[in-house]
């Protein structure tokens, strides 16, 4: 059936410059969201690496003392990564299993410890260890910090 205009009722469907104009604006909303999902994206794996750091150390101040052991935790910025240390006779050596794996830090991911000449973290065989602030910093200046005060204290998150 014709309307007086000469259309058919009931055509449905959608113009080439509807799906256009809806095409361009989901592709400008997208281009604007892109650099904050980056900015989120960076923050949380920033938030994941002080958090898988926060947990090994205190993985390695439990087996330091069911052990008896003393274990040292080496940050090394050339291959972006901790590694943990058994002290074995006079000298220190890789640890197999769960520890061995360490925690990666993401290149993106600056790090710095205080004080300033620790890159080396002991763990005594008491579960005591070096006071120490590391702060990760990401490319986006958003910033973390794991602090350890005292011998015996937790390792917080601030």
């Amino acid at each position: 059936m014709m309307s007086a205009t000469g259309n058919k009722r009931g055509r449905g469907g959608f113009t080439f410059i509807e799906l256009f104009i809806v095409l361009l604006l989901i592709s400008v909303l997208s281009v604007a969201a892109l650099p904050r999902f980056k900015r989120t994206a960076a923050r949380f794996e920033l938030d994941e690496t002080v958090k898988n750091l926060q947990m090994l150390m205190r993985y390695v101040q439990t087996k330091a003392i069911a052990d008896h052991s003393m274990f040292v935790v080496r940050f090394t910025p050339a291959t972006e990564k901790c590694e943990v240390f058994l002290k074995k006779d006079d000298s220190f050596v890789p640890v197999a299993g769960r520890l061995a794996k360490g925690c990666k830090i993401p290149q993106a991911v600056q790090i710095s410890i205080l004080p300033v000449s620790a890159t080396d973290i002991y763990v005594l065989p008491d579960g005591s260890s070096d006071s120490a602030t590391i702060t990760f910093t990401d490319t986006y200046g958003y910033s973390r910090s794991l602090i350890h005060e005292a011998a015996f204290s937790d390792y917080a998150v601030k």
